[in-house]
């Protein structure tokens, strides 16, 4: 093992999806696109093995902009079916040949998980790879709500010698000295000082604007969404709620929002940049996810004065304390508290302080300060 520095050569092995654009160039998840074009900053080269899917792109997703990024093609494996999964079985070796010759030129791999794809690779990491690795743990560590494939790659994790570093979001209990806890980097600090006039005039007196971004799926609590708009979107105070993501059923749940509330937008996917517009111009993101990491729109929102309200789901205390920074929902037989909700949104010099917070909250999550801890705890 050897100390890092600018000159090292990164291979970052991950599932986020790519597609070819109209001009036939790559684009991916526009997320892990802007981390990765900011990780690059800190290499000389990286080289990115990553699933080629087909069809149109999302608008969600972007070019990197560094030339010295190399996007190295996987099939695309894994899914709801026996099949899918299983291809992760049936291309590892050639996934692996294709990886082989990067590997001889690599200081670092950096394996973003979880993913099927880890369940082989990262034993063959433990058995072969000698030189540095970096392991994100980009999933609930605490929760038991999540595949077992999951939680054999955690298993797994728990016993890599000291020199395999892992950063991970939280954790409720000690983990080893390899382990370290990163706030997941969402965007660049000169965006807190931009918005520091629009979070300061944001209003909670008036009518309030509530915004879902993400996957549109059961998984993310878009049921339990439209039931509470289903409750509470009677109240004058609600405007607006859009419904801002992907989904393989949109039109079903456009047409079960029409019938509950016409004050319910689902606009499918968005660019970030008119994400960033809708934030400016909303109060309150809610979240009921089942099960998650930290997701990043959580802070992306905040940065614009939009006040957090969440399921608790595994983790999410450690970033959102409850009536200080935002509101956890707890419920019951999948039933939320519709009488806290109601209170939460009723009261806007708790919603005014509550976003202030959320603002203030939001600035641990540059990506300065994540490139920061990434050459402290991992290039050195």
């Amino acid at each position: 093992m050897k100390n890092l520095s600018n000159n090292s050569f990164c291979i970052i092995i991950s599932h986020t999806p790519y597609c070819k654009n109209h001009n036939g160039g790559l684009v991916g998840l526009g997320s892990t696109v802007e981390e990765i074009d900011r990780l690059s900053t800190i290499f000389k080269k990286i080289y990115h093995f990553a699933p080629i899917h087909d069809g149109e792109p999302p608008l969600s997703y972007i070019k990197h902009e560094n030339a010295e990024i190399e996007i190295i093609p996987m099939i695309s494996a894994g899914g709801k079916s026996f099949g899918d999964k299983f291809k992760h079985i049936l291309f590892f070796s050639k996934h692996l040949k294709e990886i082989k010759p990067y590997l001889n030129k690599t200081d670092l791999i950096h394996f973003r998980a979880p993913t099927g794809f880890g369940l082989l690779f990262l034993p063959w990491l433990y058995f072969f790879w000698k030189k540095n690795i970096w392991v994100k743990y980009a999933g609930s560590w605490n929760s038991n709500s999540v595949p077992l494939t999951y939680k054999i790659q955690r298993w797994m994790l728990l016993r890599f010698p000291p020199n395999f570093k892992i950063t991970i979001n939280s954790s409720s209990r000690k983990l080893g000295d390899n382990f370290f806890t990163f706030c997941n980097p969402c965007f660049d600090k000169k965006i807190i000082a931009k918005n520091y006039d629009i979070v300061q005039k944001k209003n909670f007196n008036k009518e309030l604007n509530l915004v879902f971004v993400g996957r549109v799926e059961e998984k993310k609590g878009i049921g339990s969404l439209l039931d509470i708009m289903e409750t509470i979107g009677h109240l004058k105070i609600i405007k607006k709620l859009q419904i801002v993501g992907e989904s393989k059923r949109l039109d079903f749940y456009i047409n079960k929002a029409e019938k509950i509330s016409h004050k319910i937008c689902l606009t499918g996917p968005l660019s970030r940049k008119d994400v960033f517009n809708i934030y400016s111009n909303s109060h309150i993101i809610i979240l009921l996810s089942h099960s998650e990491g930290l997701p990043k729109v959580l802070m992306e929102a905040a940065v614009f004065g939009c006040v957090p309200i969440v399921s608790n789901f595994s983790g999410i205390s450690d970033i959102i304390k409850d009536s200080f920074n935002g509101f956890i929902l707890n419920s019951a037989n999948g039933q939320y508290d519709y009488n806290k909700l109601k209170t939460i949104i009723n009261n806007p010099l708790e919603l005014k302080k509550c976003s202030l917070n959320a603002y203030n909250t939001s600035h641990n999550f540059t990506y300065e300060k994540y490139l920061k801890n990434v050459k402290d705890a991992i290039l050195f």
